[in-house]
């Protein structure tokens, strides 16, 4: 009669791990666990927020999350400055003032005209001078009154038509240009830049 043989289930030593061997593993693992968490919190894989308002000094540079384009006020500023800076002065006729000097030139020949009156009850030059260099302001000069009061009717009549045609021809006319700060001074052109260098009209 056979005899049954029964066997026991438990682990055999040589299976077992020992508990030295479970501490270095489980120490091995924190190891690469916590470098491999250094790692990921050292590179910045998603882009950091800043709290910042207008007109605050970064206290650290700020790399843009992209390329970005803007435009400079003070570089386009500079560069306007530079670009007038090389730029000749330039002078606006004022057709206005031109148009009252001419004006008044006719008034003038006019109130001229008036203060010599008639030939026949004309006063005397030097009675007659003074009213006519008072028509101005400034006043005439003593000589150019003078020459007004004893001129005859034709040449008056010459040099008032001649005057009223060379006024704006001379109006129009291209000023040198060392008299074109003189002639803005008076107020007969519109600068749009500083009187320096040289210019045209």
């Amino acid at each position: 009669m056979p005899h049954l043989v029964h066997k026991s289930a438990a682990t055999p030593a040589a299976t077992r791990v020992a508990p030295r061997a479970r501490i270095a593993l489980g120490l091995a693992i924190g190891v690469v666990t916590s470098a491999l968490i250094t790692i990921v919190l050292s590179v910045d894989l998603l882009p950091r927020v800043y709290e910042v308002h207008e007109g605050d000094v970064a206290a650290v540079p700020i790399k843009a999350p992209g390329p970005i384009e803007y435009v400079s006020q003070v570089r386009t500023r500079a560069a306007r400055d530079a670009a007038a800076a090389q730029v000749q002065p330039i002078y606006d006729l004022d057709r206005d003032l031109i148009a009252q000097q001419t004006r008044g030139l006719a008034d003038l020949l006019q109130a001229v005209t008036s203060a010599r009156g008639d030939p026949a009850r004309r006063p005397a030059p030097d009675q007659l001078a003074p009213t006519i260099a008072a028509l101005t302001v400034p006043p005439l000069s003593d000589a150019t009154a003078r020459q007004l009061a004893q001129v005859d009717d034709y040449r008056w009549g010459t040099v008032a038509t001649e005057s009223q045609k060379l006024l704006p021809d001379v109006l129009k006319d291209r000023i040198p240009d060392v008299l074109v700060c003189l002639a803005n001074e008076s107020g007969l052109f519109r600068r749009r830049d500083s009187c320096s260098g040289p210019s045209q009209v």
